[in-house]
């Protein structure tokens, strides 16, 4: 029900008595409507608990309300016989004029300062009713006075102009009899610190280390307390105070707790069995790593790699019909949607050539991106690898005992000494378990930075496993499949080569040689 709907009610009832027209029944209708206006929206006060909100609403309000009584044809609002028919009347001067707009915004300004003694509770609903509708009987007059003067629109815009530069009501604090500070204090305190255990209850069940029944009792216990405190402040008239300072303290506590250093706390749930399933295969993987790499103490011609066994092969004799050829390959990209055209080239180098045995049999070696520096008439020896349970393996080395040169293919060399890559992905996600377990909290909330209190130790923990354990395991893979490598030739040149040389000089085929063919 609005304004006008309650003018035309007004207008109506007082239809059935006859409709007369003379000003003072017109007045008093008009009050009624008024009162019934503000005692209809007296109780929405509770709904704006900011001030101003609710101010705003009451001037709208009014400025339907007369509208609504402007409107109304039921209930014809006459100007005063003594105000017709004169250009300037007794109280219709510029100073008269002045005088009720200040009287008008006045009057509104005590509206919004009762409003806020309520919502601060000073005063109870009655106190603050009665006071809305003694001062509305006032406005009402002013208003009528001027309407009948034909500056209606004139008086509102003025005084609501007025009203606007006063600016908004501010109550102090209600200080309330028989509360101390110290009391108000402890139980602000105590609240904020039954708040924060809530959280903590709930943080326990997400985290798997509590059960349903437990949290719900333990959170209903807590209630059952800030309920207590709740109720003994509303009562007293600074419930929303006391609410207000609640949640204050209640970062205060939060910010503390994560100020200080957590303990570490293992994972719980499901979370522990996937970190027990990731540590089991860092363990295993570790195993291999830290296993035998190289050359074979017993054997030259085995290549240990962890668990792994390569069985190597060789072939020594003359080199026959060497050729090298250069691929150059363009790469172009780009130029969709009036993207720049990107141009590059790469260029590979392909060996080919054979080798002849001194049993006769004939072999043919290619090599890319080796440039191996021969002629036909060399003498040479190529070496191969196949790993133990596979048929074929790819050339390694090649060993020129015309120029004493050696060639060694280093992307075969590295593919059978280098550390597994898989060992990153269990490693993320220990990283990922223990940096949720340091900042108390899931994974799912650690990848969303679900928590306020922990965005930044969420943070340092997120990159730490998804950025620095990545770079760092990548790095450590670097240097340690070089370091590899790097041995690797060195026990060649110690073991190997002294066998191709003089395997050479004998112009004798190597038996190995004889029984295993290089893919």
């Amino acid at each position: 029900m609005n304004a006008r709907t309650l003018g035309s009610l007004s207008g109506r009832v007082f239809s059935h008595k006859g409709r007369s027209s003379n000003a003072k029944t017109s007045a008093a209708v008009q009050l009624v409507t008024v009162v019934m206006v503000v005692l209809f929206w007296s109780p929405q006060v509770d709904a704006y608990p900011q001030d101003k909100i609710y101010f705003a609403f009451l001037d709208w309000q009014l400025v339907q309300l007369t509208q609504a009584i402007t409107k109304n044809p039921v209930i014809p609002l006459s100007a005063p016989k003594a105000v017709q028919g004169k250009a300037v009347q007794d109280g219709m001067s510029l100073a008269d004029y002045k005088r009720d707009v200040e009287q008008a915004a006045a009057i509104h300004y005590r509206w919004r300062v009762e409003a806020a003694r309520y919502n601060n509770g000073e005063i109870d609903r009655a106190t603050y009713e009665a006071a809305i509708k003694n001062s509305s009987a006032d406005y009402l007059s002013l208003y009528n006075k001027w309407w009948a003067a034909g500056r209606r629109s004139d008086f509102e815009r003025d005084y609501q102009q007025r009203l606007n530069a006063m600016g908004w009501p501010v109550r102090p604090p209600k200080v309330v009899q028989g509360m101390p500070s110290a009391d108000y204090k402890r139980d602000v305190e105590q609240a904020a610190d039954l708040e924060f255990r809530k959280g903590q209850f709930r943080s326990d069940y997400e985290n798997k280390e509590i059960d349903a029944a437990t949290e719900d009792k333990s959170i209903k216990a807590l209630d059952a307390v800030l309920t207590r405190l709740n109720e003994k402040w509303r009562v007293a008239g600074r419930g929303n105070e006391f609410r207000r300072d609640c949640m204050q303290q209640l970062r205060v506590v939060a910010i503390a707790h994560q100020s200080h250093p957590q303990p570490w706390r293992i994972p719980s749930g499901n979370l522990f069995a996937y970190t027990m399933v990731a540590l089991l295969l860092l363990a295993l993987g570790l195993a291999r790593e830290i296993g035998p790499f190289g050359l074979d103490n017993a054997d030259p011609f085995t290549i240990r790699s962890g668990w792994s066994t390569y069985q190597v092969y060789a072939s020594t004799g003359t080199v026959l019909s060497p050729t090298k050829s250069e691929v150059v390959k363009t790469h172009v990209s780009g130029g969709g949607n009036n993207q720049p055209v990107s141009i590059s080239t790469s260029t590979s180098i392909h060996d080919r050539f054979f080798i002849r045995e001194n049993n006769g049999v004939e072999r043919a070696v290619y090599l890319t991106n080796v440039d191996v520096a021969l002629r036909e008439g060399h003498q040479v020896s190529a070496a191969w690898s196949i790993r133990k349970g596979q048929k074929s393996g790819d050339y390694f080395l090649v060993r020129n005992h015309s120029t004493w040169n050696v060639d060694f293919v280093d992307s075969v060399v590295k593919s059978m000494l280098q550390p597994a890559i898989w060992l990153m992905l269990p490693m993320i996600f220990i990283a990922l378990s223990m940096g949720a377990a340091s900042v108390h909290m899931r994974i799912s909330h650690l990848f969303a930075l679900m928590s306020n209190d922990n965005t930044a130790a969420s943070l340092i923990a997120l990159f730490t496993a998804i950025v620095g354990v990545p770079v760092a395991f990548l790095i450590a893979y670097c240097i340690i499949a070089d370091l590899r490598v790097r041995r690797l030739k060195r026990h060649v040149a110690a073991k190997l080569l002294p066998i191709f040389d003089k395997r050479a000089t004998e112009q004798i085929a190597m038996p190995l040689g004889a029984a295993a063919t290089p893919s």
